[in-house]
């Protein structure tokens, strides 16, 4: 596939996750799941994987 086909498909998603992070975000308000640390996860491969990230935050 060509590069810019990647990358839209990459925003499209991540626009879409998003979104669907702040639809539950506001069903988790009251909830102590830290959800910014997991997207952290995802969002920035190499620092940490979405699992360790979930991990980190219940293990410490």
């Amino acid at each position: 596939m060509d590069g810019w086909i990647v990358e839209f498909l990459d925003s499209w998603i991540f626009a879409w996750l998003d979104t669907w992070k702040s639809k539950l975000n506001i069903v988790l308000a009251t909830k102590t799941v830290n959800w910014g640390n997991y997207w952290d996860g995802i969002k920035k491969p190499g620092q940490y994987t979405p699992a360790v990230g979930y991990l980190k935050h219940y293990w410490h």
